[in-house]
């Protein structure tokens, strides 16, 4: 279905109302993301759909079988890259997820709640997302803590733990999806 939907996408001109991918930032960040899935490729990937760009405009790109110590796994891509992985179970995708330095949001779909809610707490980012047929909840660490938790924000070395360790309250908001 990830691929079907992706093909749905219109790309192109930023400026035009029907496009949903525009640019990336230029063409030398595009012409990184195609390195980026070339690397992926070469290492044992399959590009499902898109993977090659257009000047500053890289479409939609599903790869699947990637290897987890890949560029695009490993580093923040900054384009529309879609890396499928295969975990062994929860404990497996959650290791998979703390383990690079990244981490500005998560996302979880399921209808399973309690198991939704356990999962993004062990969870390393700033940001997580619940989502389901019938709620979705946003859980969010006060923006000061998100900017300490991972590289890509400013980072633990940037000498300011304990404004982090005094601000890692998790307000929660739920929506009923209607």
């Amino acid at each position: 279905r990830l691929v079907e939907k992706t093909r749905e996408y219109t790309v192109g001109d930023p400026a035009d109302s029907e496009t949903r991918i525009g640019t990336v930032i230029d063409e030398a960040a595009a012409v990184d993301l195609t390195r980026r899935v070339r690397e992926a490729v070469a290492a044992g990937a399959r590009v499902l759909t898109g993977g090659e760009n257009q000047a500053a405009v890289m479409p939609p790109t599903v790869i699947a079988d990637v290897p987890r110590d890949a560029d695009m796994v490993r580093t923040e891509s900054f384009g529309p890259l879609a890396p499928i992985l295969e975990v062994r179970d929860l404990g497996d995708a959650i290791e998979l997820a703390n383990s690079t330095a990244y981490g500005l949001s998560c996302g979880v779909v399921t209808n399973d709640l309690e198991r939704a809610l356990e999962t993004v707490k062990r969870v390393r980012t700033g940001t997580r997302v619940v989502g389901g047929q019938e709620l979705t909840v946003l859980i969010q660490p006060w923006s000061i803590a998100a900017a300490f938790l991972v590289a890509a924000g400013v980072g633990l070395a940037s000498g300011s733990y304990p404004a982090y360790r005094a601000s890692t309250v998790d307000p929660i908001a739920a929506l009923r999806n209607e």
